[in-house]
C-alpha cells in the first residue's frame, strides 16, 4: 500500500509542471498599488490609468464593470471590446456575439462589411483604420479604438476635438486621454495643460491624481454624470 502512494504522489509531482505549462496565459490586470504613494510616485500609475480606462467604458456601455475587468483577465484585448460594443451599439447586435465572431478569426474589417452600416464620418474613418489593420505596409494614424474613443469624447462635449488632436499627437493613448478629462473636470486646468506637466515637468499620474483629489473609486459615477447617464 505504501508503495502504491508513493508512485501517486511521484506521478503527480512529475506531471505538475506539465500542467502548469499547459495552462492558458492569463492576463492578470491586477495592480498592487492602487493608491498614491509620495515615496513611490509611479508605483499606482497602471492602476489609475486602467481604471479611468474602464470606469469610462462601462459608464458609456452600462456594464459592469467588474464583468469587463473579467474580460481583459480571460485575455480579450481592450480595442476588440470597444469595437465589440460600439459596432453593437450601432447595428443592433449583442457585442459578445461580435466578439465571438472575432475570436473564431473573423477580422474587423470583415465584420463590420457584413453589419452594412450607414458611412458616416466615423463610419468612414473605422472602415478606413481597419483595411488599413490588413496592411501591414501602410501607416496607421490612429487605431480603430483611439477613433471610438474620440468620438465619443468629443460628441459628448468632455474635449474639443482640436485639443483631443493635439494630445493624440502627443501620443496620448486612450487611457490616458479619458484620465486626463476626469482630472481636468476637477478644476479649471485643461487635459492639455494636465498632460504637458506629464510630458515636460515630469510629473507622474498619481502626482496629478494626489493633487486634483480625484477619487479614482467614484469615477464610474464620475463618468456616468459627465456622459450624461444619470438616471
Amino acid at each position: 500500500m505504501r508503495v502504491l502512494i508513493v508512485v501517486v504522489v511521484t506521478l503527480f509531482v512529475s506531471l505538475t509542471p506539465l500542467a502548469a505549462v499547459a495552462m492558458p496565459t492569463i492576463n492578470c490586470h491586477c495592480f498592487r498599488d492602487r493608491s498614491f504613494d509620495p515615496q513611490q510616485p509611479q508605483a499606482a500609475d497602471g492602476y489609475f490609468l486602467a481604471t479611468a480606462q474602464n470606469s469610462f467604458f462601462a459608464a458609456r456601455f452600462n456594464i459592469s464593470k467588474k464583468s469587463l475587468v473579467m474580460k481583459k483577465q480571460q485575455g480579450v484585448a481592450s480595442e476588440d471590446l470597444w469595437l465589440a460594443y460600439w459596432l453593437g451599439e450601432k447595428s443592433g447586435q449583442q457585442p459578445e456575439a461580435l466578439l465571438s465572431r472575432k475570436q473564431a478569426d473573423e477580422s474587423w474589417a470583415t465584420i463590420m462589411d457584413q453589419l452594412a452600416l450607414d458611412e458616416s464620418p466615423l463610419g468612414k474613418a473605422l472602415v478606413n483604420a481597419l483595411a488599413v489593420t490588413l496592411n501591414e505596409s501602410a501607416v496607421m494614424t490612429l487605431h480603430p479604438d483611439q477613433l471610438i474613443v474620440d468620438a465619443i469624447l468629443v460628441n459628448h462635449s468632455l474635449i474639443s476635438g482640436d485639443e483631443l488632436q493635439r494630445l493624440r499627437n502627443a501620443a496620448a493613448t486612450n487611457q490616458m486621454v479619458i484620465l486626463l478629462v476626469a482630472l481636468s473636470d476637477q478644476q479649471s486646468q485643461t487635459a492639455e495643460q494636465l498632460y504637458s506637466e506629464v510630458l515636460k515637468d515630469g510629473r507622474t499620474w498619481g502626482e496629478l491624481v494626489d493633487r486634483t483629489a480625484l477619487n479614482t473609486k467614484q469615477l464610474l459615477l464620475k463618468f456616468t454624470r459627465l456622459l450624461g447617464r444619470e438616471e
